[in-house]
């Protein structure tokens, strides 16, 4: 027995309600129920599939085993290695804040700031200048 006649035989109104969504006449028999669900997912893929998913009658078991299991799962990897499942905050915090100590604790000879680079900048200008007259004379 396949998941379309285990559907059809024991849930045929929502084996019914995804045919007649999908356009289709939906016959009152199990096996052509299940028939025409296999049709609908065959036509129509992934979204018919998970239509019938949800109007399996054993969903709900199904759905909590897989959501134990994928915990099971998780908590298998996070023993085997802590870092699997590390998202990077806190390490991307503690980069800024070393990063912070750093900038505060050592003096920078760059500046930091638009009005710095500007005096620089004139400066630096007017030294060019300066020894461009200089060197013509």
């Amino acid at each position: 027995m396949n998941i379309y006649e285990y559907t059809a035989y024991n849930n045929p109104l929502g084996a019914k309600k995804i045919i007649t969504h999908y356009g289709e006449k939906a016959i009152r028999r199990p096996d052509i129920l299940a028939r025409q669900l296999a049709g609908c997912v065959a036509n129509n893929g992934k979204d018919a599939l998970l239509m019938v998913c949800e109007v399996h009658p054993d969903y709900k078991l199904i759905k909590d085993y897989t959501e134990y299991q994928a915990k099971k799962d998780a908590k298998a990897i996070k023993d085997k290695n802590p870092f699997a499942n590390a998202e990077g905050e806190e390490l991307l915090a503690s980069v800024k804040e070393i990063k912070d100590k750093s900038d505060s604790s050592t003096p920078s000879v760059i500046p930091k700031d638009k009005s710095e680079k500007t005096e620089l900048l004139i400066i630096g200008g007017v030294i060019l200048v300066s020894l461009a007259l200089i060197t013509k004379k």
